[in-house]
């Protein structure tokens, strides 16, 4: 009757509004012939699914364990809690890895597992149960960084492979690809932001200050304020090229004599230095 939203907000909606609260056994009573039809098409679904799952799931080559294409699916899951802290309710989900359908969901509560922090594990394990009792085999996990369950795979489900979703693996690599290349149009300007992200990377920190804000007051965290950046790879690759106009360098031998010598940034400045003083004195001589 009402989905989405709690009894008491129900029954304080149809108070403020006037519209007039139908009778607790009446809702009682819809609610149990309503609740059956909802559970028996969401099980047809979910057998639907499993068999779409498995139709589409292509099988490993040259595997010596049996089971892992024998009614094997790939998952994905994940939980959602009423709130953010000390939920009574948790949803678990398992989705698949190809079709992105509900292939099995757990409903935990406190009453099932008094801690909220360990819901997410209980019911993964009620999932696997769900999927043995109908002949489903897991051949690959994808889930959040959550410890608990890596460690519930390793130790109860060895021929399960363990893995993070996409979203997790390459959350961090998209961040520093992102610093790295962003706005890169040409090479040259992806070579100079992969110099100037391998020469200042993990920059060292030089204080940290706290902020203190009337709005948010438990914002205590320091903030790290990073060492300014050198750009000592801009004034090497400046004198490299003046040197090569200058003909002293050939471009075949650039890296050899960078590698070889160990050409540092105040050397190549003296070189500089040195070769504009003899330059200035053969034209004094002349």
């Amino acid at each position: 009757m009402c989905s989405g939203i709690f009894q008491i907000q129900y029954e304080r909606l149809s108070d403020f509004s006037g519209l007039g609260i139908a009778g607790k056994r009446y809702r009682n009573k819809i609610a149990e012939t309503y609740g059956e039809s909802v559970t028996y098409f969401r099980d047809m679904s979910i057998i639907d699914a499993i068999s779409e799952e498995k139709s589409k799931t292509i099988p490993f080559d040259n595997v010596d364990n049996v089971q892992m294409n024998c009614n094997s699916v790939d998952i994905m899951t994940d939980a959602r809690h009423a709130c953010r802290k000390n939920s009574f309710n948790s949803d678990i989900t398992a989705l698949g890895q190809i079709t992105h359908k509900v292939l099995s969901y757990q409903h935990v509560t406190k009453r099932l597992e008094r801690c909220s922090q360990k819901h997410e594990l209980y019911g993964t394990k009620k999932l696997y149960e769900d999927l043995e009792s109908k002949t489903v085999n897991v051949r690959c996990h994808s889930h959040d960084r959550n410890s608990s369950i890596s460690s519930f795979i390793e130790k109860d489900k060895p021929n399960v492979i363990d893995c993070l979703d996409t979203w997790h693996a390459g959350k961090e690599v998209r961040k520093t690809i992102t610093k790295v290349a962003k706005g890169a149009k040409n090479t040259m300007e992806t070579g100079l932001g992969v110099l100037d992200w391998n020469e200042h990377v993990d920059r060292a920190v030089s204080f940290k200050k706290v902020l203190r804000r009337a709005v948010q007051t438990r914002n205590r965290a320091p903030e790290r304020v990073l060492k300014p950046k050198t750009y000592s790879f801009v004034i090497t690759l400046w004198d490299i090229y003046c040197n090569f106009l200058s003909g002293d360098i050939q471009p075949n031998n650039i890296c050899d004599n960078i590698q070889e010598n160990n050409v540092e940034d105040d050397s190549i400045l003296q070189e500089s230095d040195d070769s504009e003083n003899e330059e200035s004195d053969d034209d004094i001589q002349l």
